[in-house]
């Protein structure tokens, strides 16, 4: 009898054995075949290769009518395991049908590993593997943190976002790229990994408003992949930002305000002064809408600057003014020739802090970068109203108008000096009279 055939069983009625019955293997036309294993060992005296065999191997085929997909060739050294093999195969498909094959031997051995782990989440593989392709593969596909960034900046500028918006941005984004890897994944970066950089911006003494950006433009970053499907979720957005303390804005005293405008009246500097003037006098001009500003906009005659959008801060909600030139402002302006083209000069901030650093503001950029609108508001809200004042500077949210200015310690007095300096009255530099007469 065969190996691995069945039995032969015997008839009652004639008592005739009957032929033996093919196991399922066979009957499935899973096949075992034995292969002569020959190596070359030369050639005979008419020059046709001479074999020699030495041993047999066994395959065994499954074929595609069985499996539903390709056929499963395996090889044994052994016939007794080539039939056990056949057999194993057969009953699995006695039991599962073609799904006994959709899986490779791997394939099984990993997911009776995966099973425990999946039961302790009390997760199917179906949900674990959407999970996966939501997270590791998702909808917008694979992108690196370098091209999610230019993705970004090129987006913007696009959209017409301003050039020191785009600076800011390319700026804040490249410090994103620093830390994480320009060329990392973008899906590959966890929570984890952006709470321990946030805790090492902290221990390198970042504070307050600071870090805040950090965290903000962190946010905006993985929003971005989120909204347009390169990551399946934001890893900061439960980062909560530092809180920042209100602080009382800084104001120049009157003292102070001379000190600038005698530096800005020395020839190094005389080219700053019309952008110095409108910052501490008109409509709390800010540094990046004074960088805008064309003389063009500004009627001497009429004493007025026209802040439209383009200039103004929030361009996109129709941000207009109209400022007041007090008295005092033009007597410094009508001092500036030639008044056409720009208002600010090449290279106006680097300039503006070494103007201010001159007249002994050692730290500027980190003490009075926005003094000047703030001493605006402060001395004008005492003298004018807050009513005037706030039309003026363009604010749109009242409590934090008054929250900034009402209740600044200056007296009525005071507010009347700070709109009473001028060429005639400054000091300390010698030429300021002649240069105001010769206007």
């Amino acid at each position: 009898m065969l190996e691995g055939m069945d039995a032969a069983p015997v008839s009652p009625a004639s008592g005739r054995t009957e032929a033996p019955r093919k196991p399922l293997w066979q009957r499935l036309g899973i096949e075992i075949s034995e292969i002569v294993n020959r190596r070359h060992t030369g050639q005979d005296e008419h020059g046709q290769p001479v074999y020699r065999e030495f041993n047999s191997s066994w395959l065994v085929l499954i074929p595609s009518k069985v499996t539903k997909k390709g056929r499963i060739r395996r090889q044994f050294s052994d016939r007794r395991e080539a039939v056990n093999f056949a057999e194993g195969e057969a009953d699995r498909h006695r039991v599962a049908g073609p799904r006994a094959f959709a899986l490779t031997d791997f394939e099984r051995e990993d997911a009776a590993e995966a099973l425990p782990l999946l039961r302790e989440l009390n997760l199917t593989f179906t949900q674990a593997a959407e999970f996966v392709q939501r997270h590791l593969r998702p909808q917008g596909g694979q992108i690196t943190v370098q091209e999610l960034i230019d993705r970004i900046l090129a987006e913007k500028a696009r959209k017409n976002l301003r050039p020191d918006s785009i600076r800011t941005l390319r700026w804040n984004l490249a410090r994103i790229g620093e830390h994480f890897g320009a060329d990392r994944h973008v899906t590959s970066i966890t929570r984890q990994d952006v709470e321990d950089w946030i805790k090492t911006l902290e221990a390198g003494r970042h504070r307050g408003r600071n870090l805040k950006n950090y965290v903000t433009y962190t946010k905006q970053f993985f929003n971005y992949a989120l909204d347009h499907q390169f990551r399946a979720d934001n890893p900061a957005e439960l980062i909560e930002p530092p809180v920042v303390e209100w602080k009382r804005p800084t104001i120049l005293s009157l003292e102070e305000t001379r000190r600038l405008l005698r530096t800005a009246m020395l020839e190094e500097f005389r080219d700053l002064l019309p952008a110095l003037v409108l910052q501490l006098f008109v409509g709390g001009l800010r540094t990046e809408e004074t960088n805008r500003l064309k003389w063009s906009s500004i009627n001497l005659t009429a004493r007025t600057v026209d802040i439209d959008p383009a200039v103004g801060k929030n361009r996109r909600d129709g941000d207009w003014r109209i400022a007041t030139i007090p008295e005092n402002a033009a007597a410094f302006l009508l001092t500036h020739q030639p008044r056409r083209g720009d208002v600010t000069p090449a290279r106006y901030k680097d300039r503006m802090t070494a103007l201010h650093k001159a007249a002994g503001f050692s730290d500027y950029d980190a003490t009075h970068k926005n003094a000047k609108r703030h001493s605006f508001g402060s001395y004008g809200c005492k003298l004018h109203g807050a009513a005037w004042v706030q039309e003026q500077m363009g604010h749109n949210t009242r409590p934090t108008f008054l929250k900034f200015y009402r209740h600044a310690k200056i007296t009525p007095e005071e507010a009347k000096e700070y709109f009473e300096i001028s060429p005639a009255n400054l000091g300390g530099v010698a030429d300021v009279i002649d240069i105001a007469r010769s206007a």
